[in-house]
């Protein structure tokens, strides 16, 4: 893939069609960098994390860099993913569906492996309250009135 800055007009911007040819490109990247890290919180790779987390943030500033540039070529009056379409080649037209559908994608693969790292988070919390002798970090248990609790005291089961 060329860079940006290798694939400007002669007026110096990009066109619609390379704008989306650059945003497929990072997308993709984003796709391959989540999948990369569900691999590592998997694996519970600290040093693999941190790696990624510096892709994920250089690969979210360049699509929010082609955001602009997309917001600026539409214009403030059809500033919105759909009405930047017209503004594609025919050809062009599936592709930017392609990258729309692939940031729904990312976002989804994004949460999923949030939900993972605050899973793992949860496990080394549980297993350092442990060793300290504290049980305030066990999940909540309901009592006979409806109220919750968080610790693991004698707690009534019923009366006679």
């Amino acid at each position: 893939m060329v860079p940006i800055s290798k694939t400007l007009t002669d007026e110096g911007r990009l066109s619609p069609d390379q704008l989306v040819s650059e945003a497929l490109h990072n997308a993709a990247q984003l796709r391959d960098t989540l999948d990369d890290e569900r691999r590592a919180l998997a694996g519970r790779d600290p040093n693999a994390l941190t790696s990624i987390f510096e892709r994920k943030t250089q690969i979210a500033a360049q699509l929010d860099a082609i955001e602009t540039r997309r917001q600026a070529l539409c214009g403030p009056e059809q500033d919105t993913p759909r009405a930047f379409r017209q503004h594609l080649s025919p050809a062009m037209q599936p592709r930017w569906d392609e990258y729309c559908d692939k940031l729904l994608e990312c976002r989804e693969i994004n949460a999923v492996n949030g939900r993972l790292a605050r899973l793992g988070q949860d496990h080394v919390r549980r297993a350092l309250a442990v060793l300290r002798g504290q049980h305030s970090v066990e999940p909540g248990l309901y009592q006979a009135d409806g109220g919750a609790t968080s610790t693991l005291s004698a707690q009534e089961l019923g009366r006679a």
